[in-house]
C-alpha cells in the first residue's frame, strides 16, 4: 500500500550552515506539546482543520499557539501539513517526515502518534544522559573553580615565602600558572569564546558529531549504551512503518531519514544489499554493523518466523530499556570515579601546601 513512500530529509543537507543555525527553529519540546494536544483529537475522528482550531483555542503555551496559528495559515494557503511543518526547521523536519508518510496512506493521525512517540523516546534518553552526567560535571566544575582560586589568589601570596624551600616547588609552579592567568585573562576568555562560537557555527563542516561518535564507539564503557541509544527510536519507527503496510525497503529508506551516524549508514547499506538480492538474515550475519547484538538477534528470529514489524518494535523497546539501564550504571560508576580522581589531585595539592607551610614554619623557628 505504501511502497515508495519515503521520509526524505536529505534536502536539509543542501542548506547552508547559517540557514541551518537560524534561531527561529521550533524546539522539540514545542512539538511534543503540540502533538500531545493534536494527536488525541485526530485519533478521535476530528478532521485536521477542526483539530488545529481546537488546539489553538485550548493551549496556554505561547510557543504552541504561535506554531498552530502559523500552520493553519499555511494550510489555508494551500500547503500540505507536512510541508507546513517542515518550513519551521528544527524538529519540524522530523515531524514533517512522519506526517508526509501519513499523507501518502499511513494515516496522519497514526503517524502523528508515531512522531510523538519518537520525540518522547529521544527526549527520555537525552534526559537520562543529562541526569547521568550532571553530578560528574558539577564535581569537575567545582574542582576547576577551587583550583583557579588556589592558583590565582592563594599560591601567589605564599610563593614568595617559599622561594628557597625544597618543598615549595608545586606551590611555585601553581603561583606561576596563576600569574599567567591573571596577566592574560582577557585574552584567554576572548580566545575561548571565539573558538567555542566558531566550533558551534561550523560544527557541521568540522564533522564534530562524527568525531564524537567515533570516540563513543571506541570507548568500551560508552559503546554499548551509545548503540542502544541511537538504535532504539529508529527500530520503533521501522516497526511502526511496517505495521502501517509499508514495504520493507521503503521502510528502511524512511527510517534512515530520521536515523543518524553509523546506524543511518548501516540502514542504507542494508537497503542496497537487499536491492541486490541479499536477504536480511545473510546481511545481518555476514556484515559488520553498529547495531546492538540484542537487536540483531531479535530481528533474525522475527525474520525467520515472518513477523518483522513486531520484531522491530520489540527491538526498539529493548534497546531503549537497555540504553537507560546502561546510562544509569555509567552514572553510578562515573560519579564516584571522578570524585576519587579529583579528591586524589586535591590531596596531593594540599599536601604540597602543608609541606611548604611546615618548611616555612621550621625556617622561622
Amino acid at each position: 500500500m505504501l511502497d515508495g513512500v519515503l521520509l526524505d530529509l536529505r534536502s536539509e543537507d543542501g542548506k547552508r550552515w547559517y540557514q541551518f543555525e537560524r534561531s527561529d527553529d521550533v524546539s522539540v519540546a514545542t512539538y511534543e506539546r503540540f502533538l500531545s494536544a493534536l494527536t488525541p483529537l485526530l485519533l478521535a475522528g476530528a478532521n485536521l482543520t477542526t483539530a488545529l482550531g481546537a488546539v489553538e483555542q485550548s493551549t496556554s503555551k505561547n510557543e504552541v499557539l504561535e506554531l498552530t496559528s502559523n500552520l493553519r495559515s499555511r494550510l489555508n494557503a494551500g500547503e500540505l501539513l507536512s510541508q507546513a511543518v517542515r518550513r519551521d526547521g528544527g524538529a519540524g523536519e522530523i515531524v514533517g517526515a512522519f506526517i508526509a508518510a501519513g499523507e501518502k496512506g499511513a494515516g496522519i493521525s497514526f503517524m502523528c502518534e508515531e512522531a510523538l512517540s519518537y520525540l518522547k523516546t529521544n527526549s527520555l534518553l537525552r534526559k537520562e544522559i543529562e541526569n547521568a552526567l550532571a553530578y560528574p560535571i558539577f564535581v569537575i566544575m567545582m574542582a576547576i573553580v577551587a583550583f583557579a582560586v588556589l592558583a590565582v589568589l592563594v599560591a601567589p601570596e605564599i610563593a614568595p615565602l617559599l622561594q628557597d624551600s625544597e618543598n615549595g616547588s608545586m606551590i611555585l609552579m601553581l603561583s606561576s600558572f596563576g600569574s599567567f592567568l591573571r596577566d592574560h585573562f582577557s585574552t584567554i576568555m576572548l580566545s575561548t569564546a571565539a573558538v567555542t562560537a566558531l566550533s558551534f557555527a561550523l560544527r557541521k563542516q568540522l564533522r564534530l558529531g562524527v568525531l564524537c561518535e567515533v570516540f563513543l564507539l571506541s570507548v568500551p564503557i560508552f559503546k554499548d549504551a551509545y548503540k542502544d541509544w541511537r538504535c532504539a527510536p529508529v527500530a520503533r519507527t521501522m516497526g511502526s512503518l511496517l505495521s502501517a503496510g509499508m514495504s520493507f525497503n521503503s521502510a528502511i529508506e524512511a527510517s534512515s531519514s530520521v536515523a543518524k551516524g553509523a546506524v543511518k549508514s548501516d540502514l542504507l547499506r542494508m537497503n542496497e544489499a537487499m536491492k541486490d538480492g541479499v536477504t536480511l538474515g545473510v546481511f545481518l550475519r555476514n556484515e559488520k554493523t553498529q547495531f546492538p547484538e540484542r537487536f540483531t538477534r531479535l530481528i533474525l528470529v522475527s525474520d525467520a518466523v515472518g513477523n518483522l514489524e513486531m520484531g522491530f518494535q520489540q527491538a526498539g523497546e529493548l534497546c531503549q530499556a537497555s540504553a537507560i539501564s546502561r546510562i544509569k550504571k555509567l552514572s553510578s560508576i562515573l560519579g564516584p570515579t571522578v570524585v576519587v580522581v579529583i579528591g586524589g589531585f586535591v590531596a596531593v595539592l594540599m599536601l604540597s601546601f602543608m609541606s611548604g607551610l611546615l618548611s616555612l614554619s621550621e625556617g622561622i623557628s
